[in-house]
């Protein structure tokens, strides 16, 4: 699984410090700029590129997902010591991403534009657990101006492990959100 991550000026510090401690995490992460501190930069840029890549690969492997007539497998919780990306069963999993921008309002609007993305702004490690068991977000924007760097690790650590529930309410609710 790849976490696709972007920012703007005022989310370009914590980006960068996020994507080392991801990675020295294990996780395989793509940096959706900004590449350099621009205080002129644009949060749509960021979110967009983003969204597009994790809508791209969700397309790429739901088709092979129908082409080997195979169904999603529901992964088990993580175990101690072991990431959220290899637990338990290994069934077609989708990449995940991550916004920052000052309040988390304006990437996660954005995002939320393109058909396939569920971005929400989190604020607490509870809220985001339930965001992504109950309403499937695959996207997660972090209001840089208003949590800690700490604090933003505990919720990405949230929405990293928390595992969308399967049942056919929240399939149905999923449904309805494209119209």
């Amino acid at each position: 699984m790849t976490i696709y991550i972007g920012a703007d000026h005022r989310g370009f510090e914590l980006k960068n410090k996020l994507i080392e401690w991801l990675k020295d995490q294990g996780h395989e992460v793509e940096d959706c700029g900004n590449s350099i501190y621009d205080p002129q930069d644009d949060y749509p840029d960021f979110a967009h590129k983003v969204a597009k890549n994790i809508v791209k690969d969700n397309s790429i492997m739901k088709s092979e997902n129908a082409r080997f007539n195979a169904t999603w497998e529901v992964r088990t919780p993580p175990q101690a010591g072991e990431h959220a990306h290899g637990a338990g069963k290994r069934g077609i999993e989708l990449s995940l991403g991550i916004v920052i921008c000052g309040s988390g309002v304006g990437v996660s609007v954005a995002a939320n534009r393109h058909r396939g993305i569920i971005c929400a702004l989190g604020f607490d490690v509870d809220q985001i657990s339930h965001a992504r068991e109950n309403d499937h977000i695959n996207m997660l924007s972090i209001p840089s101006d208003y949590v800690t760097q700490e604090k933003t690790k505990e919720m990405i650590n949230a929405f990293l492990a928390a595992i969308p529930k399967t049942g056919d309410k929240y399939v149905r609710r999923l449904k309805k959100l494209d119209i």
